[in-house]
């Protein structure tokens, strides 16, 4: 509510003088942020005159960031009247709200990108600001909308193509672009995305300057990104941070680019150029850690987490990130820092997200507070309960972990009344509570039904461990709760119950299961290995070998993956249509493989085959955790084995030009450029070798993977 009433007053504000713009607003924030954090009372910040309650503002010579400030702190009073009071630190969590929205509309201090999409989000809930002719009493005249003449047409309200004209009439009117970007933006949201390129593509080349075609490439970068299409979405955002460097937008784009053609490195490089140019973007920190540990590397991973607690110090949830990244590392004493100064932490007293709050909790339930917490719990949702709607998801984890059964019922039917995403609060909390709950937890499921599927289980103890069989048939159990979570689609859920059983006992259910947790969270390496090492535990479940075909075809391993499906169709399979769907899936396999061979000019074993694929596999993996000389050494064998491979000499030039072997990584691109002239991937890695020769730096060099499968399949999906 006191989020709303603010944006209420910036909209008053900018209603009463229109020459506000959203540098004013960032302005008065940002000053009543430094208010608010050194003082206990709100601000007077005379604007004009009062009297008889009326406020009269002299529109042409008011200071517009004072004006946007008091209508804030006025509307603020008014609420506090219906809703009580407030305290001056939950009013500033109330304006960094608001700052983060401004940083993502505006495009700069004399952009109204802000204040437009606030107007409009404010419209749909049945605000509007619109001047009224008034006596001289301040009362409104009766009728006087239809005395008032018409108003000038404006810019927000202008079409694509009205925008996209006046632009063209004059370029240089900041006004006017800011206008034409923020409508394009309208479009990308609302599902035209295909629409947008075809309009904005051939509009880049007349921008006037840098700064306006950043901005155009980072629109059709977010367009090529929201309709899959990495590798033009990073072809869009690098020449877009090229052309200005400290374009945050378009690094945090870049980076979700990079990750959806599987380039993490690229991915890590971008978050951290995006970290290092705006150090208060704290949304930055979790997923630029999270790619860190996908691609193995902890320390960096530790010095992220360590960079978040420095710059949002009452983080209850950066803290404990760091304390588990220490504990992996064996830094036991650290982690105990940590730990200690998170017991001691409590939530924001407004703002604090839910993974704070579950960090809380835990501390609260291990050091046998549980009892405690309910009175702190029940004063936050009474105090905010617009900003705190997910507490009852926290009491009922209390409930469960007391084993009261009618307090959780009481808490369940609280949440299911309500109209909220009740799943995305509970896949913040359920990663850290889940060690404290008990395994039939609400918590850990998703309210809807879902019926598990119940495998048959084998497990046996691994080498050098003695197990009893109550715990392998305690861990059976969390095999089958592994599966469970899987059909819930938890799958980070399922891949801790499958780690847990793995790393006490083996069996082909747990393996399988977490080779479909990997193949179903596009980590298709791992799951090709799991599914692999499945089939050879037991090889006579032909829905294992259906999914290891798949996975293999995703590693680009065609030949293994014709292997796994005829191994498929020996074993036999029940469903028709997927019996199917499998023929059909080897015919376009041979077929490909025919004519691969046919390309080639040079007919290869399937032996020969397998073994080049496997390393062509094994060097994209070693490529994109940044491990460039192992690729090179897997590329250059590749290659000895199959030399019309184009795709193995295009990753092999890309990698040497990331060491700085500019010569021979050029004449490996060329070579890929004879087999296959209209390589996409070796042009555009030219193309960024040019750029290079022109700039003299190395950090306008892009890696692109060639990673991408050729042949082009049925709709087989992995089977669950």
């Amino acid at each position: 509510m006191f989020i709303m009433r603010a944006e209420v007053g910036i909209q008053e504000a900018a209603t009463l003088v229109p020459t506000i713009r959203d540098g004013d607003v960032t302005n008065a924030l940002d000053r009543l942020l430094r208010w608010l954090e050194t003082n206990s009372e709100l601000p007077q910040i005379p604007v004009g005159e009062v009297k008889d309650n009326t406020l009269t503002i002299d529109a042409d010579n008011v200071n517009p960031t004072d004006l946007v400030a008091a209508q804030i702190v006025n509307n603020w009073y008014w609420a506090m009247e219906e809703h009580g009071e407030r305290s001056n630190a939950d009013l500033a969590g109330c304006v960094r709200v608001i700052l983060d929205s401004v940083r993502t509309w505006t495009r700069g201090p004399k952009s109204r990108g802000y204040l437009a999409y606030a107007a409009e989000f404010l419209k749909k809930g049945g605000v509007e600001m619109k001047l009224v002719p008034s006596d001289g009493h301040g009362k409104p005249l009766p009728d006087s909308a239809a005395a008032l003449p018409e108003p000038p047409p404006d810019l927000d309200r202008l079409s694509l193509e009205d925008l996209t004209a006046r632009w063209l009439e004059q370029p240089m009117d900041a006004e006017v672009f800011d206008a034409f970007l923020h409508r394009a933006l309208y479009y990308l949201v609302s599902g035209r995305g295909e629409e947008l390129i075809a309009h904005l593509t051939p509009l880049v080349a007349q921008a006037r300057n840098d700064e306006q075609r950043a901005r155009m490439l980072w629109v059709l970068g977010r367009a090529h990104l929201k309709l899959e299409r990495g590798l033009m979405a990073v072809d869009a955002l690098r020449r877009a941070v090229n052309l200005e460097a400290r374009f945050v937008e378009a690094w945090l784009a870049l980076a979700e680019a990079y990750q959806t053609i599987g380039s993490q490195r690229a991915a890590a490089h971008a978050w951290e150029q995006a970290r290092a140019l705006d150090r208060k973007r704290v949304e930055i920190y979790p997923p630029l850690a999270a790619t860190y540990r996908a691609l193995g590397d902890v320390a960096s991973e530790i010095a992220t987490w360590e960079r978040f607690v420095a710059t949002a110090g009452r983080s209850i949830f950066a803290r404990y990130e760091l304390a588990q990244a220490y504990r992996r590392v064996k830094r036991d004493a650290d982690a105990a820092r940590e730990l200690a100064r998170v017991r001691k932490m409590e939530p924001a007293a407004r703002g604090a997200p839910p993974a704070d709050w579950a960090v809380w909790l835990c501390m609260q339930i291990e050091a046998g507070r549980i009892n405690q917490a309910d009175a702190m719990l029940e004063r936050a949702q009474r105090r905010e309960p617009q900003a705190n709607w997910f507490i009852p998801l926290l009491r009922l984890a209390t409930a469960e972990a007391r084993g009261e059964a009618q307090v959780a019922q009481i808490a369940l039917g609280e949440i299911e009344s309500q109209n909220e995403p009740w799943d995305a609060a509970r896949r913040a909390i359920e990663p850290i509570v889940r060690d404290v709950l008990p395994s039939t937890s609400r918590i850990l499921k998703p309210l809807r039904a879902d019926v598990p599927i119940e495998p048959a289980f084998e497990l046996s103890p691994r080498k050098g461990k003695s197990v009893d069989q109550q715990t392998l048939d305690r861990l059976e159990e969390i095999t089958q709760e592994g599966f469970a979570f899987i059909q819930r689609k938890d799958f980070a859920a399922a891949e801790r119950a499958f780690r847990r059983v793995l790393a006490s006992a083996e069996g082909d259910a747990a393996v399988y299961g977490l080779g479909i947790v990997c193949a179903m969270t596009n980590r298709a390496e791992e799951a090709f290995h799991l599914f692999n090492r499945a089939v050879e535990i037991y090889e006579e479940d032909a829905d294992y070998w259906c999914n290891l075909g798949m996975a293999a075809e995703h590693t680009w391993r065609v030949n293994r993956a014709l292997q796994a499906f005829e191994r498929c169709l020996e074993l036999g399979l029940k469903e028709r249509d997927l019996k199917r769907e499998v023929e059909e899936h080897i015919r376009v396999l041979r077929q490909g493989i025919a004519d691969l061979q046919k390309e080639w000019g040079k007919p290869f074993s399937r032996e020969e085959m397998i073994r080049h694929e496997d390393l062509f596999a094994r060097g994209v993996e070693a490529m994109e955790h940044g491990e460039n000389t192992r690729a090179i050494e897997l590329f250059r064998e590749a290659v000895t084995v199959n030399e019309r491979h184009h795709q193995s000499w295009g990753n092999l030039g890309a990698c040497l030009l990331q060491i700085g072997e500019l010569e021979e990584g050029e004449q490996a691109l060329r070579r890929a450029l004879a087999i296959k002239p209209n390589y996409e991937f070796a042009q555009f890695n030219l193309k960024s070798l040019a750029e290079v020769g022109a700039s003299g730096t190395l950090s306008k060099l892009p890696m692109l993977i060639s990673n991408k499968p050729k042949l082009k399949q049925p709709g087989l999906r992995f089977r669950i």
